[in-house]
This record gives structure tokens, sequence and C-alpha cells, in this order.
């Protein structure tokens, strides 16, 4: 069985010797949110059209490739539910959308 995305998260940012408040200074996703993406707990999120905005601002943060975060995406069916067929934004394109 591959890998549930909250484990992904979690596993490349403790490897990485990363905390969760400096995932927050740089992606400036809240670390509240950040928790609850490695908990799987996609309803914690502010909106269902975050979910996808936000995995993909954080994975891409951790280092993980293109091929990694689709997968991560398309291997969970509720994140799938949740984001349907909005865009993978990066963190830049991301901070742009909070600011408008």
């Amino acid at each position: 069985m591959a890998p549930r995305v909250g484990q992904v998260l979690r596993e490349a940012r403790s490897e990485r010797g990363i905390k969760l408040s400096e995932v927050e200074r740089v992606t400036k996703i809240r670390e509240k949110f950040l928790l609850a993406m490695e908990e799987e707990r996609w309803e914690a999120l502010p909106a269902p059209v975050y979910a996808r905005s936000f995995l993909s601002a954080y994975a891409r943060f951790l280092g993980l490739d293109d091929h990694e975060r689709a997968a991560l995406v398309s291997g969970d069916r509720h994140l799938l539910e949740l984001a349907g067929d909005l865009p993978i934004y990066a963190p830049a394109d991301f901070l742009v959308l909070l600011n408008e």
C-alpha cells in the first residue's frame, strides 16, 4: 500500500530536520494548517480550495518533485474530492492570491 499524504509530508519534514515553525515562516501557511495536512484533517483547512494549494506549497518547500507532488494528490481520494480540478500553485503564486 502506498504511504498516506500526511505520512509522506511528516517523514519528508522529519528527515530534513525541519520544524513546523520554520515551514510556517517560509511558506506563510499557519502551523495549525500544516499540522492538519500531516494529520490528514482536510476539513480543518479554512476552505476546500486551500487544500490543494497548501499541499502543493508545503510539498514544494520540502523539495518533493512534480511527480511526488502529483502522486500525493492523486493517491488520496478525499483530497481529490476536495480539490477537484483546481490548479496547483507555487508558493509565490499562492502569496499573490492571498493578497488579492
